[in-house]
């Protein structure tokens, strides 16, 4: 349930961003959508550390190899995903961006 939680703080961030055209001042809205896509990312992050040392249980001696595992695979699915995006996007200003991030 607290997983949901934190995807629901990031889909209120998200939806900052979209009609973001429509508020009156952006200034406020850098800040509000950063604190909503911060607590939402944090929730969610420290959800899964602790799913993560639920899967370790009592078998302590392979901890550090699990969250080093789990690490990993974080870190290269999100490689993968914003290669797919660069690769793939349908505008090139975005290509660009993602290219210089």
């Amino acid at each position: 349930m607290t997983y949901f939680i934190g995807i629901l703080f990031i889909w209120g961030c998200s939806a900052l961003f979209w009609f973001n055209e429509l508020i009156y001042s952006s200034y406020v809205t850098a800040i509000v959508t950063g604190i909503l896509l911060g607590t939402g990312s944090t929730i969610i992050l420290v959800t899964s550390l602790s799913l993560t040392t639920n899967l370790i249980g009592s078998n302590t001696g392979s901890g550090a190899f699990v969250f080093g595992a789990m690490s990993f695979t974080d870190k290269l699915s999100n490689g993968i995903v914003v290669a797919m995006l660069q690769q793939f996007s349908p505008c090139q200003l975005y290509v660009k961006f993602y290219c210089f991030i």
